[in-house]
């Protein structure tokens, strides 16, 4: 009897992602590196010129080290982006092909859905002033049974009244037009509402949303590359606080 449930993964005797020798060589490297960074850590500060001189050359190395593992990875990942960009040119036009198709049909339907909407409101707009009569209509009439004590006619009025409110309150439900699916495959469409904000005077538009986290942060990075950019003199843009930050670079 055949087990068949420990088989190995479709693919598990293809070549590697990545050449192994290459990776080892350049993790060896990084793994000298990390080992120092511990001792340097170990030291707890900097405390003569001699190690600070020392500490410059271990930033420096650690830099070469950095780019020869990013040219590495660079390397490694070249042949993989080449086979994704193919990929991507193959499937692209494909997608956008069906997307433009989509939306054609998409506004197609679209209009349709709003035109038999409009004739299904102006249906039901002529179906409320039928009713209404029919209601003014029932009302005379029991007003009129009423005055000449015809009690018959009051409850056959009356009924007549009722039947009228009902009809009212059925014709009053929104319309909603739909487009099923002539297979059965497909899934019903109808006119689906959303609803987005187009800005239309920025002052007050920015001071509603002055408080909000995600503007601060924007006009925070839009003020710093600003105050970066400067030569001479740092000033802040007005609003702003001007930070000195200093890092060993």
């Amino acid at each position: 009897m055949n087990d068949m449930t420990n088989l190995p993964p479709r693919g598990h005797n293809g070549p590697p992602a990545f050449d192994p020798e290459a990776f080892a060589a350049v993790k060896a490297k990084v793994d000298d590196f990390a080992l120092a960074a511990g001792e340097w850590a170990d030291l707890g500060e900097i405390d003569s010129q001699d190690r600070a001189e020392r500490a410059s050359d271990f930033v420096a190395g650690a830099r070469k080290v950095y780019k020869v593992v990013d040219e590495a990875r660079k390397a490694a990942k070249a042949p993989h982006d080449e086979a994704a960009k193919a990929v991507q040119a193959a499937f692209a036009p494909l997608l956008k092909t069906v997307e433009r198709a989509t939306d054609t049909v998409k506004a197609m339907q679209t209009a349709w859905l709003k035109k038999m909407r409009e004739a299904e409101e102006a249906a039901r707009r002529a179906e409320q002033e039928r009713i209404r009569l029919e209601r003014e209509e029932a009302e005379r009439l029991a007003a009129e049974a009423a005055a000449r004590n015809d009690i018959a006619g009051q409850v056959a009025a009356e009924e007549a009244l009722k039947e009228a409110e009902d009809a009212e309150k059925a014709a009053a439900k929104p319309v909603a037009a739909r487009a099923g699916s002539a297979t059965g495959a497909g899934r019903t469409m109808a006119l689906r509402t959303t609803w987005r904000c187009e800005v239309e005077q920025r002052g007050p538009a920015l001071a509603y949303y002055r408080y909000h986290p995600e503007v601060i942060a924007l006009i925070e990075r839009l003020a710093s590359a600003e105050v970066r950019a400067q030569t001479g003199d740092k000033v802040a843009p007005q609003g702003f606080r001007l930070i000195k930050e200093e890092k060993a670079a």
